[in-house]
């Protein structure tokens, strides 16, 4: 243990006075997932960062300040930081999740077709780089937005193989690519939710799917075998903008930054209206988030910034200093930080105690759910009851700001509450509520 505190103070000592600092994390940090992201101040034009000198990626400082990304090893990492002529050195440590609730990652495939996305560079194919490195990056930004609100660096845990990798399981469907292309997204999603099902138990896993038979029709100019859905145990997500994703971290600034117009008279522009490059891979992985978040029971928001509403069009911004232009534009954005991507404290107090959000799962086990609690309104009253403990209890509604208690210390097992008390902090007598215990599980009632 002495050991342990020395080494943290002397990596605290090397950040005092140097011209790089890490401001987000502190010197000797666990943490339980692999791509950490560094925000800090330094004094030179950019910032190279890594665990060894032959193995460091290069990240731009804007106005002093710079976001890096650097994948730890399990273990203790000594990640280096380089800027100008200083160079800092932090200790942090990762030990991967061990929980069984996990997000697994399917590509899936036509019976006549193989693996390859469409793309308007022939030599864009390592869809396993594309999706590791994206995957890790939600991840990342998840378990960064968590900390923000004081619930600590909180994620989903990914399937990594043994060199920690996102496993990505290549799942061939009996249909053809045509007949795969011919069909709606609400008929996608059903379908493979009951393809997928029997194979991904749905009590364990969130499946994230990613068609790779989507196809983009210049001619109609529309995308055929695309669509973004979640809910349940399944997030199906069109290909079609796969060329815009980074295949490491060191393409995550070059990618963020490119502010090449697409012309969809050439490729699939999926960029939230804004034309470019590195709009359509924000707005996508940003999809990927969104749809994501509904598998783990979250409702749309009315925050403009949330990951549950058009917020996650801007999910870039949690990785970059600057926006570049959008198609029509010149400026470049300087990004503050709270004009970043977010989970709002309404989505993140429930992320805090669901299931899938607990490094460890359930000491090793899986989650109690043999008594749930239960919810009634009785002469106005809203009763509660939940024999694990009450940990969320709120109330929302479309179009209005969601309000929610949480109860941290130790959870009481009943309350009664004025349901008048919830509508008036929503704004509406039409509200759906909800209660979540300590196992993570959820219960509903909407107002009659």
């Amino acid at each position: 243990m002495r050991r342990i505190l020395l080494i943290a103070v002397i990596a605290m000592c090397q950040l005092v006075g140097a011209q790089v600092t890490v401001d987000n994390i502190d010197a000797g940090e666990l943490v339980r997932y692999p791509v950490v992201i560094l925000k800090g101040t330094a004094k030179g034009n950019d910032v190279i960062c890594g665990l060894d000198w032959k193995h460091m990626n290069r990240f731009p400082n804007v106005d002093g300040k710079y976001t890096a990304l650097v994948e730890l090893k399990q273990g203790p990492n000594m990640v280096i930081l380089q800027s100008a002529e200083s160079t800092i050195k932090i200790r942090l440590d990762y030990r991967p999740m061990t929980t069984p609730y996990k997000v697994r990652v399917v590509y899936l495939t036509a019976s006549d077709e193989d693996t390859q996305y469409q793309s308007p560079d022939p030599k864009d194919t390592d869809y396993l780089a594309k999706i590791d490195t994206s995957l890790k990056l939600l991840q990342s930004f998840t378990a960064e937005s968590m900390d923000r609100l004081g619930y600590g660096r909180k994620t989903f845990a990914l399937e990594l193989d043994d060199k920690g990798k996102v496993v990505v399981h290549v799942t061939k469907h009996t249909k053809t690519g045509a007949e795969l292309r011919s069909m709606e997204d609400q008929a996608l999603w059903h379908m493979f939710y009951q393809f997928l099902e029997p194979t991904y138990s749905y009590d364990v896993n969130k499946v994230c799917a990613i068609m790779a038979f989507t196809r983009y029709d210049v001619a109609t100019q529309k995308a055929h075998g695309h669509t973004a859905l979640g809910g349940g145990g399944l997030g199906l997500f069109g290909s079609g903008s796969m060329y815009t994703w980074p295949a490491s971290l060191s393409d995550v600034p070059k990618v963020f930054g490119d502010a090449t117009v697409i012309d969809p008279a050439k490729s699939f522009d999926d960029s939230g209206l804004r034309g470019t490059m590195w709009a359509s891979a924000a707005t996508t992985l940003g999809a990927v988030m969104h749809e994501m978040g509904h598998t783990f029971g979250l409702p749309h928001s009315n925050d403009p910034l949330s990951i549950m509403s058009r917020g996650f069009d801007h999910i870039n911004r949690m990785f970059m200093q600057t926006e570049p232009p959008r198609k029509g534009q010149t400026e470049i954005y300087s990004i503050k930080p709270e004009d970043a991507s977010r989970w709002d404290a309404f989505q993140a107090a429930r992320l805090n105690v669901h299931q899938w959000f607990q490094a460890d799962g359930n000491s090793g086990k899986k989650f109690e759910t043999a008594t749930p609690p239960t919810l009634t309104i009785v002469e106005g009253q809203l009763v509660v009851k939940a024999p694990y403990g009450i940990r969320v209890l709120g109330a929302e509604a479309d179009g209005h700001p969601s309000a929610f208690y949480e109860y941290r210390g130790t959870p009481p097992t009943e309350l009664k509450i004025k349901r008048s008390e919830l509508q008036d902090k929503v704004g509406t007598v039409k509200v759906s509520y909800y209660v979540i215990d300590s196992q993570g599980n959820e219960v509903r009632l909407v107002e009659p």
